[in-house]
């Protein structure tokens, strides 16, 4: 048992001395960037989020909805449509 606990730790170490490197130099980045850095915040919607609460998204200090308007000309809508080019 003792001989997989230390190469599982040593393991483990090395695996968060590379991640911490990584987020040192940039190669990885949270996904929530400060406010300080980048004031103006949106969200990106679609319909797999289903009915959006705006007055939520509000007061949650977004200030833009990035909304995709179109599959293109030749999907089929949810509804089995054809869209016309």
């Amino acid at each position: 048992m003792r001989r997989i606990a230390l190469p599982a730790g040593l393991m483990a170490g090395i695996t968060l001395a590379i991640m911490a490197w990584c987020f040192y130099e940039g190669i990885l980045q949270c996904n929530n960037p400060p406010s300080h850095s980048f004031p103006v915040r949106g969200v990106d919607v679609s319909h797999h989020q289903g009915t959006i609460d705006w007055p939520v998204i509000a007061g949650q200090g977004i200030r833009f909805a990035y909304m995709k308007a179109t599959e293109g000309g030749l999907r089929d809508t949810a509804e089995g449509n054809a869209l016309s080019i």
